[in-house]
């Protein structure tokens, strides 16, 4: 599923965990935040903001990919499937968050005993070096949670304008309330288990 708004990314959320093996879900507040709050972008409005938050995006996903097309021989082969398997404790999870870091190589700077500066966001943000990581966590139902609440004003017009009855934007509010259900109970059963 592309980039939506919040009417769409509920809509389309039933067909998502029937269908898909797995979505990764990155959250346009939380870049936008991060690009505009951190000084990278001084006009949020601006294609520079937007330019930025898509080159992000698209780094983070050839990051974590990167390991499944480039496997080296004598290397255990990874296959996207068996990516998944790992992530997923239960099959209705399959809503991954996407974090990728920029660092600077030990080397970068220069070393000395004097040495206290702090290197600069903007380098950060648009260095060559970074790590990546994406995370199947509970997490994710604060964001599942603020979609739905951004989504609830205009939701029954905008499923009349894409053709949708009331059966269909029903069973869409009921996986979403099932989902969180789900997020839920397993955040009770694993502080149970600690």
């Amino acid at each position: 599923m592309g980039a939506c708004n919040a009417c769409n990314a509920v809509l389309g959320l039933p067909g998502v965990l029937e269908f898909a093996d797995g979505c990764v879900v990155i959250d346009n507040k939380a870049l936008y935040q991060a690009f505009h709050h951190k000084g990278s972008c001084v006009e949020p409005t601006s294609r520079r903001l937007a330019f930025h938050m898509n080159k992000w995006a698209v780094n983070a996903m050839i990051d974590i990919t990167s390991p499944l097309r480039f496997a080296h021989p004598g290397e255990t082969p990874t296959s996207l499937e068996a990516m998944l398997a790992a992530l997923n404790p239960q099959p209705r999870f399959s809503l991954y968050t996407p974090s990728r870091a920029p660092f600077e190589p030990y080397g970068a700077r220069p070393q000395g005993l004097y040495h206290h500066e702090q290197p600069d966001v903007e380098e950060l943000m648009t260095g060559r070096h970074s790590a990546a990581l994406i995370v199947n966590s509970p997490a994710i139902r604060d964001l599942v949670k603020r979609v739905v609440e951004q989504a609830q004003p205009g939701k029954a017009e905008h499923g009349r304008r894409a053709g949708l009855d009331g059966a269909a934007l029903a069973e869409a509010e009921l996986v979403v309330d099932m989902l969180l259900s789900l997020y839920e109970a397993h955040d009770a059963s694993a502080g149970a288990a600690d």
